[in-house]
């Protein structure tokens, strides 16, 4: 997900609004009081729904489609409040309890997508990052049943599930506390005297993993780079770019890598402040980026539904200045990014779609998603980083090959038996 963003270049960071809702403001038709009913309840409900109606009418990217307030109900529970606001155009737009709020699947471990089969559901491991776990002998493409306290995991066999191991979920929270690394692996694969240069990205968080894998492929003298992204739902835009900066061809330091268009209050506000009413980001240019940026012409891309925001703006960021390939199936289709709108003094906090990016050629990730170059199914029955894994295959091929991607273009389906039912544990907890 593209998160919070404050200015012009991170999409995810905590903004603090000191405001307060005026005495004149009269939202609220008054009935006749219901002794049945929580009043203190009710009264706070109505401070916090105020407070967001007046948030969202100012940041809110699609903030010319929120209902009137007369035909709202601000005695409702502020979540789904919340939820009446959001424009039928908007799928990503979200609010969570503003105290520790633990997102679901935090410390579960592993990710995974749920496949029905023969009308039976069981979820498969996209991938593990728990040690815990990795020793327990979890890996990825084996098939798990997520119960209230306890995990199952197992095989098929004659189109039924058979439990080969049964771990409970006390042991995972209390022994598994390490959080995903964003990059989990890298790789230097030599063949036929090309190095080619490969990691995983699997969230865009702190430069510095950037600037050590930059550093390393940088020193090791790639030939040419496939970047798997097909996890990545997202994260800040200053590393989008970052990362960005450290591929692009040198020459090209500096120049324009995204516009972010916001709604008329923003803009307006921008503009009396001196600016043109939209951001601009510039990759970054001076000696430590250009000592560390690996000056490609072309780069390999692999993409899922799981990849989103930042990680498509990526793709369609570096487009206007090198060869970008994709390999996979087709992204998410999330144009669109958010800051988090919070203040102490109210119950929840806001992550309501706030602008939409573009690249330097005014092109824009589609909102259903961007078709791969060459398509080919996420491959669960190897690992990320095995030479025979689907799509780091194909990539390298291509690589090797050098053929057109017409030439490349097929499908390939992980399983005839196996069908992808509902959404992620990565779409849930990034609200993709």
């Amino acid at each position: 997900m593209m998160k919070k963003i404050s200015g012009s270049i991170i999409a995810i960071c905590s903004l603090l609004i000191n405001s307060s809702c005026s005495g004149e403001d009269t939202f609220l038709e008054q009935t006749e009081p219901n002794v049945e009913v929580n009043q203190e309840y009710i009264s706070q409900n109505i401070k916090h729904n105020e407070w967001i109606y007046q948030m969202m009418s100012h940041h809110y990217f699609w903030e010319n489609e929120l209902p009137d307030s007369s035909s709202l109900s601000f005695t409702k529970e502020p979540y789904t409040f919340f939820e009446d606001l959001l424009s039928s155009k908007d799928r990503f737009s979200w609010c969570e309890l503003n105290q520790s709020f633990k997102q679901p699947n935090q410390e579960i471990g592993f990710e995974y997508q749920t496949y029905e089969i023969h009308g039976s559901f069981v979820n498969r491991v996209l991938y593990v990052y728990s040690d815990f776990l990795l020793e327990k002998g979890l890996k990825r493409g084996d098939y798990v049943i997520i119960n209230n306290d306890h995990l199952e995991i197992g095989q098929y066999n004659n189109n039924k599930f058979i439990t080969t191991n049964i771990i409970p979920k006390y042991e995972i929270e209390t022994r598994s506390r390490n959080l995903a690394p964003t990059i989990p692996l890298d790789s230097i694969y030599l063949i036929n005297n090309k190095k080619i240069g490969y990691f995983i990205y699997d969230q865009f968080e702190s430069s510095i993993d950037v600037a050590q894998i930059a550093i390393r492929l940088k020193n090791r003298g790639i030939d040419e780079l496939i970047l798997d992204l097909r996890y990545n739902p997202g994260g800040y835009v200053s590393t989008s770019n970052y990362l960005a900066s450290m591929i692009a061809p040198n020459k090209h330091l500096g120049k324009l890598y995204q516009i972010q268009r916001f709604n008329a209050n923003l803009t307006k506000e921008k503009k009396e402040n001196g600016g043109s009413g939209v951001d601009s980001v510039f990759l970054n240019k001076g000696n430590i980026t250009s000592q560390r940026n690996l000056d490609l012409n072309r780069i390999i891309i692999l993409t899922t539904k799981n990849t989103a925001s930042a990680s498509e703006s990526l793709i369609i960021g570096l487009r206007p200045y090198m060869d970008v390939i994709t390999v996979g199936t087709k992204s998410c289709g999330k144009d669109v990014g958010s800051y988090t709108i919070a203040d102490n003094r109210y119950k929840y906090q806001l992550q309501p779609i706030t602008f939409r990016y573009y690249n330097a050629q005014n092109d824009s990730t589609p909102t259903t998603g961007i078709i791969p170059d060459i398509e080919v199914a996420d491959d669960l029955n190897h690992e990320r980083g095995d030479i025979n894994e689907a799509l780091l295959k194909t990539a390298i091929n291509y690589l090797l090959d050098n053929n057109s991607v017409k030439n490349n273009t097929r499908s390939l389906q992980s399983s005839s038996n196996e069908k992808e039912y509902g959404k992620s544990s990565i779409e849930i907890r990034n609200n993709l």
